[in-house]
């Protein structure tokens, strides 16, 4: 994963990332300085991290860095304060509480976040807004 500031993306066709043959590009986000991210795995895994810690792009065409251990990486999102958020698995939507995800800006360690039965995969991962934090 990389970072680069809005303003520093040109107008015009730019390669951002440069990306090994077998990797995938999970998620494009657009956050504030001070965001928080969740990174979730197929397995169920997560990883919370401030977005300051993931590497600064400081030209085009640069390599990303593994932000996480387990793969593959499945989702990506900025978190919303103390909402929480749901897991779009093979077998449904999934509610989770990412209270126990410690965030940890200088380590790739995930941690459990949802249980899953046997091929049951995550999907994708979808952030509670204000609305439906209240329900």
């Amino acid at each position: 994963g990389l970072r680069r500031a809005v303003a520093d993306i040109p107008g015009t066709g730019m390669q951002l990332l440069k990306r090994a043959e077998d990797e995938t590009i999970v998620a494009a986000l657009v956050a504030a300085e001070d965001a928080e991210l969740l990174l979730v795995t197929a397995g169920g895994y997560a990883r919370c991290m401030p977005l300051q810690s993931a590497p600064e792009s400081l030209k085009a065409n640069q390599a990303g860095r593994v932000l996480i251990a387990r793969r593959p990486l499945r989702a990506a999102l900025v978190m919303r304060d103390e909402h929480g958020a749901r897991l779009l698995t093979s077998d449904g939507l999934q509610q989770v509480s990412i209270d126990t995800i410690p965030s940890e800006p200088d380590s790739t360690r995930s941690h459990r976040l949802l249980h899953l039965s046997k091929g049951v995969e995550v999907l994708q991962a979808l952030v509670k807004n204000e609305e439906e934090h209240a329900d």
